[in-house]
């Protein structure tokens, strides 16, 4: 859960799932991408669309509840404002297609299976 009081690193550092620790953010960028059908071209362009910003939101979201960086190091990776990702993660909490692919994803992610 998010706490305003903790900068995105620290949170980071403090909640992640076990069994999580070899699943890196190519890793959930690529699983994402493949699953949603789109490219990391389109992720890091400045297109606005409905399916490229719920992609960059289950990105964030996998990133902090596998613990595998930072929305800085996502940030980063995705050429993005690392607030403008922990705000994504946050919001997409509370949506049902944000959750159903975060959580779909997190399963995969974590046994470690192909896609």
């Amino acid at each position: 859960k998010w706490c305003p009081i903790l900068s995105d690193d620290e949170v980071q550092t403090g909640f992640h799932l076990g069994g999580a620790d070899e699943v890196s953010l190519e890793s959930i960028v690529e699983a994402v991408c493949y699953r949603l059908d789109t490219t990391i071209e389109d992720i890091r362009s400045d297109k606005r669309a409905k399916g490229l910003v719920l992609a960059r939101t289950v990105m964030a979201n996998l990133t902090r509840k596998l613990g595998a960086g930072t929305m800085t190091a996502l940030g980063r990776h995705i050429s993005r404002d690392p607030t403008s990702l922990a705000k994504l993660a946050r919001k997409g909490e509370l949506d049902f297609q944000v959750t159903f692919f975060t959580d779909e994803l997190l399963t995969v992610l974590i046994a470690g299976d192909n896609l």
